[in-house]
């Protein structure tokens, strides 16, 4: 196709309008124009094609036999257009959001706290994606990214969520008597650890707790390191955010703060969210200033 040679689409517009309305009045009114502007761009479609399209001899216009035919082609052209707009934003706005993040906080905060969103809005479909977090830096596909860090990344717009500092928790029943004084003292106990949950790793090396200092890791799923946790089957890093109902209540009790601590976000792109990400994105953001 030789897109050098169409019309301007202004003028195409203009002139579809008019054999829609059949007025330039309300052609303009449809556009959002003057019916000055439409009688210009149909004059400027004419000498563009050098040929009239409108017969200006009566009071009403009417279309020239060339006029009627492209009248009806650009009818055809413009509805079928519209067709699959309309088709297309009707599919994204029914498909499921495209939730990521990573495994430790999708287990133990972000799944429990979507089944009360789900039951405000059951027409809402998330999809819940924990994945790890280097992948976090490949937002391919994700509508949401809840990430811990500095709320940066590509053209994703942060919203800040709540501080994010990690703590070391356990079981009063893994211990006899007094609770440890020094991160020394849990070298050798059973540490709980998901797989690619990393985020504390800094925080627990400056403590002397790397890996290599820890020997004795247990690895737990993410949805089953709450309950190994209350059961005492071994301690572990984590989201405060994740375990303060655990800690209210006396099921777990908190060793260790991370002291200075970045903070969560989510990560949208605004352009393309739609009615149903938005109102994902204000439920999250009013839900998580609530915890």
């Amino acid at each position: 196709m030789n897109w050098s040679a169409l019309p301007p689409l202004a003028a195409l517009r203009a002139f579809a309008a008019y054999a829609e309305t059949r007025s330039v009045t309300e052609a303009g009114a449809a556009l959002n124009v003057s019916h000055a502007a439409i009688s210009q761009q149909m004059r400027a479609l004419e000498k563009h094609l050098n040929l009239p399209l409108l017969d200006r001899t009566r009071r009403q216009l009417d279309f020239t036999p060339e006029g009627a035919k492209l009248a009806q082609s650009l009818t055809r052209a413009f509805r079928a257009i519209a067709d699959t707009s309309e088709s297309l934003a009707h599919s994204a706005q029914n498909r499921a959001l495209h939730i990521s993040c990573p495994p430790e906080l999708a287990g133990c905060w972000l799944l429990p706290l979507i089944s009360e969103f789900r039951t405000n809005h059951p027409e809402i479909q998330l999809l819940i994606d924990p994945i790890m977090p280097q992948a976090l830096f490949d937002p391919r596909g994700s509508d949401f990214i809840i990430s811990h860090g500095t709320g940066h990344l590509g053209e994703f717009e942060a919203h800040h969520l709540c501080d994010a500092p990690y703590v070391i928790v356990a079981s009063r029943l893994m211990f006899d008597g007094d609770l440890p004084q020094s991160p020394a003292e849990l070298r050798d106990l059973t540490w709980l650890s998901v797989p690619g949950a990393t985020e504390a790793s800094s925080w627990m090396a400056s403590l002397g707790l790397s890996a290599k200092e820890t020997p004795k890791q247990r690895i737990t799923a993410p949805h089953e390191l709450r309950d190994s946790l209350r059961l005492g089957l071994g301690l572990a890093a984590v989201p405060l955010l994740t375990v303060r109902d655990d800690l209210a209540t006396g099921r777990l009790v908190e060793l260790f703060r991370q002291e200075q601590a970045d903070s969560y976000f989510a990560l949208a792109r605004q352009d393309l969210l739609g009615s149903n990400g938005q109102t994902f994105l204000r439920w999250l953001v009013a839900r998580t200033a609530k915890t």
